[in-house]
């Protein structure tokens, strides 16, 4: 028995030199290092043609969980995975129409002379084509045996080639297209997609003529990637017990995983949007009551960019980040930092910055409560720390009871119809997460002339509804209607 099982060694061993796998022998891995040409990380700036992956900035294969290397068996599936260290290239990109595009169409492969029963490509595809036919062929794959012949290989969009973002983590298409690694990157997981690399089978018609060359051919649309090429007699799909051992959903990154990746570009988007003077510091400070202002500053605080960047701006949420001081209001004769801080932050504009597409700017907006009250005729200068230069970081505030304005008398925006016989002003603010105001103290009101200064109508403050389901606020009405132009 041991010399029968020596000869049945000897003669696989033999097999194996000469070029072929035997039954039951070990997968052959594919070296593509001589040929990879794509590093599946970006530098973290998108379309300045010098970055990996696909170029797109922090929209890259940096995903969660993240893709492992060296030799992996996932789910059945074995492959060794380059190691992705760095901006190292470690995969095969073809050309595409909209990503890929400075690729080669076709990269050929050199094999030892290897035959098996099946082929095993670790792919996906970036860049897809809008208007394309449903499951076109996105790419062929031709197979050369040592004997010159050739065997061409179609592989569709979505069937056997599949764009790296799903919007299911189990999308698969059995052995055309099986998921290996499935997770999400910096973008994915806010339009509630993942990012996938899958396993694509192939049953050799000619298991027993060694295979001398792998030629991947893109077909100039959606630009495919090869990730890991294996040669086996082993049928890795089977049995759907052991696939499903790693088919589940992807975990949550832990906090704080894609900060350095984000930073990058953050930094790039903040300087391109400086450029584009998207960004100025301090935008107004307005009187909202006697003993609280609003200071309103755009994504220069923090160097935030685009994004509501809550992490950052939270972290600028505190009295000591503002001073106030005047020059004349012996309250705040020496810089004084408010007693409380709220915040309303907003989108203020979306559109492309620089290089970047598609990006939604924020302004905040921080309600101060002070520790004591403007008095009329002073002025008072509200530094923000936090916003370096050459942005703008202090603004004035010239406060005078009769002539200030402010954002909590709203008034017919128009004018009011001369026929109409009841006219109001509503007084009231809604102040982001610190809530309403409370403006019960106010009982009085007066009209005064804008051409000479004279009071032409004084009343009584009536409230008018408590915690407005529309705007949040209590508001009181100041009756107008006696005034007449």
């Amino acid at each position: 028995m041991r010399m029968h099982n020596a000869l049945i060694h000897e003669a696989c061993l033999a097999f194996f030199l000469a070029g072929s796998l035997c039954a039951g022998a070990a997968p052959v891995f594919l070296d593509l290092r001589a040929v990879a040409n794509t590093a599946i990380e970006d530098d973290g700036i998108a379309d300045n043609g010098a970055g990996g992956w696909s170029d797109e900035g922090a929209n890259d294969m940096f995903i969660y969980p993240p893709v492992q290397t060296g030799i992996v068996t996932r789910g059945g599936y074995r492959f060794n995975i380059a190691p992705a260290a760095g901006c190292s290239n470690s995969v095969i990109m073809l050309r595409g129409q909209e990503r890929g595009t400075n690729k080669p169409g076709r990269v050929t492969v050199s094999v030892p002379k290897i035959a098996g029963s099946y082929l095993y490509v670790l792919q996906n595809s970036v860049g897809s084509v809008a208007g394309m036919p449903k499951n076109y062929t996105a790419a062929t794959y031709t197979i050369t045996y040592a004997d010159g012949t050739t065997n061409c290989i179609a592989l569709r969009d979505g069937i056997e080639l599949r764009p790296w973002w799903t919007r299911e983590w189990w999308d698969n298409s059995g052995r055309a297209s099986w998921p290996v690694f499935m997770g999400g990157n910096a973008y994915s997981g806010r339009w509630k997609s993942y990012v996938g690399v899958w396993a694509f089978q192939w049953r050799n018609p000619r298991p027993a003529e060694p295979i001398k060359a792998i030629t991947f051919s893109s077909a100039g649309k959606a630009a495919p990637v090869i990730w890991a090429v294996t040669i086996a007699d082993e049928d890795f799909h089977g049995p759907e017990s052991r696939r499903r051992e790693t088919l589940a959903r992807p975990a949550a990154a832990p906090l704080g995983y894609f900060d350095g990746k984000l930073a990058a570009e953050r930094e790039a988007l903040f300087a391109a949007g400086a450029r584009e003077n998207h960004f100025k510091g301090v935008r107004s400070v307005e009187l909202i009551r006697n003993d609280i202002i609003a200071v309103t500053v755009d994504a220069a605080l923090g160097r935030i960019g685009a994004g509501p960047g809550e992490e950052i701006i939270a972290r600028y949420q505190t009295p000591a980040t503002f001073t106030i001081k005047s020059d004349t209001d012996p309250a705040f004769s020496s810089p004084v930092h408010p007693a409380r801080v709220g915040r309303l932050s907003c989108e203020h504009w979306n559109g492309d910055v620089g290089a970047f597409p598609q990006n939604v700017l924020y302004w905040h907006t921080f309600y101060l409560v002070l520790p004591a009250p403007l008095k009329s005729g002073n002025a008072y200068s509200i530094t923000v720390n936090g916003i370096e230069p050459p942005f703008t970081a202090s603004s004035v505030l010239s406060y005078d009871e009769r002539t200030t304005t402010t954002p909590v008398i709203k008034i017919n925006q128009t004018a009011y119809a001369p026929g109409a016989r009841q006219r109001f002003a509503y007084l009231g603010w809604w102040a982001g997460d610190m809530g309403t105001v409370d403006y019960a103290m106010l009982t009085n009101y007066q009209v005064v002339s804008e051409a000479d200064g004279k009071v032409v109508l004084e009343g009584k403050v009536a409230r008018r509804a408590r915690n407005d389901a529309l705007s949040g606020e209590d508001v009181c009405e100041m009756d107008l209607s006696a005034v007449r132009a």
